[in-house]
């Protein structure tokens, strides 16, 4: 098993801020959601972005860290129920409107046209997992699985747990952890084709599990 430590990201550690930052970058850059924001595997943009995402998030991500080497292994962020999403004034605290400043104003269009699209399928009263990644290096040894059930572990048994997935190759994974497709959801922008599919998942709370057994 992977000697790796748990514990809320430091958001004014700014080595920790970055690593983490950039780990989800490069996870998410290939998926359709994040793609259709700056492009298929660009990087950087969304490091920025994911920034001040997890700057807006402080106290709700968690990552894995390497005992012994102190790097970033994996991370996730859940939002607790009706935590409700930031405000103009804090995007603008941080900077997220900047982005026509250094990226044009297409991909702040694209922000919160998908910002607006996964907000009317937001479920208030349910835990929310907003962003989860694990580093190549450490996918298919069980450090995901681990990261997951630790946050699933601060839920209680009358608590529903959502997200939405726009890899199909993740059902599986959310699957095993006891998560149900609800629906599949299209988004198409301003595109007369659905540019992406999105698959919200659901983790109903354990008492109504057992009460169905």
């Amino acid at each position: 098993m992977e000697n790796i430590e748990y514990r809320i990201l430091d958001v004014t550690n700014k080595a920790e801020l970055e690593q983490t930052a950039q780990l989800a970058a490069k996870a998410m850059c290939v998926d359709s959601a994040w793609s259709y924001i700056f492009g298929r595997a660009v990087v950087e943009p969304l490091a920025w972005l994911l920034t001040k995402q997890l700057i807006l998030t402080a106290g709700t991500t968690t990552i894995g860290v390497d005992a012994t080497t102190k790097k970033v292994m994996a991370t996730i962020t859940m939002k607790p129920p009706h935590k409700g999403d930031a405000t103009l004034w804090e995007m603008i605290r941080v900077g997220v409107l900047l982005v026509p400043i250094h990226y044009g104003w297409g991909p702040l269009r694209r922000i919160l046209e998908s910002s607006a699209f996964f907000g009317k399928l937001a479920r208030p009263d349910a835990w929310t997992v907003n962003l989860m990644a694990v580093t190549p290096t450490m996918q298919g040894r069980g450090v995901g699985t681990r990261l997951l059930a630790h946050e699933l572990s601060k839920v209680s048994a009358e608590e529903a747990v959502c997200l939405d997935t726009q890899a199909e190759r993740n059902l599986r994974f959310y699957g095993k952890q006891g998560f149900k497709i609800v629906k599949k959801h299209q988004f198409f922008g301003d595109s007369a084709q659905p540019l992406f599919y999105s698959w919200a998942m659901v983790r109903e709370p354990a008492n109504e599990v057992h009460q169905a057994l």
